[in-house]
């Protein structure tokens, strides 16, 4: 009888060890289907890098802390200014937290866009990469194209360097230029912001397009809509995506920082935040996004979180590896 209840006891212990072992393979795999549906979202805990900042330079601690706050570790701001005019002053304030921000500069855009303007913005490229800038970052609507002559000098001159170019795109436009680019300078590691295309078309350009990224968040309605598409997108190319939420941070009077497109309050700051991590973390089909739809989450499992989060942006912006 004690080696009966002793064999029934050796199973249920055996069959007790494959339960958990079969939940720890669904959590890190699948995450979303081992949160529970109801109740306030948890955000897994992960490394983040938000690589899509736009700050002034006196707001560089508020950001940090804001982010941090938030489940960020790092970030970037893409607004540094320029070599010579405001570039140093965003540096100094990003070397107060070693390894936990960077700086992208930009071009001036004043006696745009002869030969003269050409050679000149290529040598403040290189000043700014001296001086530690992280990237060259071109907004929307200026000052060229991204695939105009003007701007071959400068491309030229990242590509040399190694340096990563961000740029918003704006509209089918910018789209066309930024493939032509591409194509151009197959090395020249490219990081689009704002590509809401559909999740195919974006899979496709990135098929094209071997060192082109992409910062994706909440705030691409295209992907908000078709979230196994952004989903397929994501897997397709998990090596190519990069985290990203698009917060401008200034000062809206003397030492008060304000957080100038998500929200005044922190209620609607916490919750832009978790709309994000909703997005990539669960399967939830009504999350809430800017632009007043609801988003199907995508999901993702653990290995491509961790890209999307932290490891993507350390090896193409040169943030040091965290573990996990």
């Amino acid at each position: 009888m004690r080696a009966a209840w002793l064999r029934i006891g050796g199973v249920a212990l055996l069959a007790l060890a494959v339960a958990v072992g079969v939940g720890a393979a669904v959590s890190r795999l699948r995450p979303d289907l081992a949160r529970p549906a109801d109740g306030p979202f948890a955000p897994l805990p992960f490394d983040r890098i938000d690589v899509e900042e736009r700050l002034e330079s006196p707001v560089v601690d508020h950001a940090l802390r804001l982010a941090r706050s938030q489940g960020i570790d790092r970030l970037v701001s893409l607004t540094g200014g320029f070599f010579g005019n405001g570039l140093e002053t965003q540096l100094a304030a990003a070397a107060r937290h070693v390894g936990q921000v960077k700086v992208f500069m930009n071009l001036d855009p004043r006696g745009c866009c002869g030969e003269d303007w050409s050679a000149r913005e290529a040598a403040r490229v290189a000043s700014g990469r001296a001086a530690g800038a992280a990237g060259l970052f071109l907004d929307a609507g200026g000052p060229v194209a991204l695939d105009a002559p003007p701007l071959e000098r400068v491309l030229e001159e990242c590509l040399r360097l190694r340096l990563p170019v961000a740029v918003k795109v704006a509209g089918p436009a910018d789209v066309a230029a930024l493939s032509r680019a591409a194509g151009r300078r197959p090395g020249l590691a490219l990081l689009a912001l704002g590509l809401d295309l559909p999740p195919a078309e974006v899979q496709a350009l990135l098929a094209r397009h071997p060192a082109l990224h992409v910062s994706v968040g909440v705030r691409l309605a295209a992907w908000a809509r078709d979230p196994a598409g952004a989903r397929a997108a994501v897997l397709a190319h998990p090596d190519r995506f990069l985290f990203g939420t698009s917060v401008a941070l200034g000062l809206s009077g003397k030492d008060e920082v304000e957080v100038r497109n998500v929200g005044r309050d922190a209620a609607q700051v916490r919750d832009f935040y978790s709309a994000q991590y909703r997005f990539f973390e669960s399967r939830d089909p009504h999350i809430p996004v800017p632009e007043g739809t609801a988003a199907g989450g995508l999901g993702l499992p653990r290995a491509a979180l961790h890209r999307l989060y932290h490891r993507n942006a350390e090896r193409l912006l040169g943030f040091a590896a965290e573990r996990g």
